[in-house]
């Protein structure tokens, strides 16, 4: 669980600290360290309720699913764009905001993050689409995520 919000915030941290170094365009550099240093907050207060829910259900509260998916898929969308994988491209084809869901604020970023990572992983070498929405359905709240790649028929059999 704590292997991805710590991986983001060593990442924008080290990011945030070349940036620094390099004291390019004023402007421009803190518009951008401002997104980092709000990511690495977001990630360290997600790792500060994974270790404050350990070995508990989680805290449940009322969340937002649609503004969680966005945070989520922005963050998602920032990794893919940091990687080598530069022929990917990365859409939300939007969503509710409002949708109200009632669960452990963590469990969702933990679900929404690894669906975002198992789908950027599954798009093929020469690039593809990710894609994402979160809708309403009757009193059901939904997320989709979807990909142009292929899951390994060998790996099929383990989501079933």
């Amino acid at each position: 669980d704590f292997k991805n919000p710590a991986i983001a915030v060593a990442g924008f941290a080290e990011r945030a600290k070349r940036l620094i170094a390099t004291g390019a365009d004023q402007a421009k550099d803190l518009e951008k360290l401002g997104r980092y240093l709000d990511i690495i907050g977001r990630e360290s207060a997600r790792m500060q309720d994974i270790a404050l829910t350990i070995g508990n259900e989680g805290r449940k509260e009322v969340v937002d699913l649609g503004r969680t998916a966005r945070k989520r898929f922005l963050l998602n969308k920032e990794v893919i764009a940091r990687s080598q994988r530069k022929n990917i491209t990365v859409e939300s084809l939007g969503g509710e905001e409002g949708l109200s869901v009632l669960c452990p604020l963590y469990s969702l970023e933990r679900v929404l993050d690894n669906l975002l990572n198992n789908a950027t992983k599954a798009i093929p070498a020469e690039g593809g689409r990710l894609t994402m929405l979160c809708f309403q359905e009757e009193r059901m709240a939904g997320v989709t995520v979807r990909h142009t790649g292929l899951i390994p028929a060998d790996q099929f059999e383990q989501i079933h």
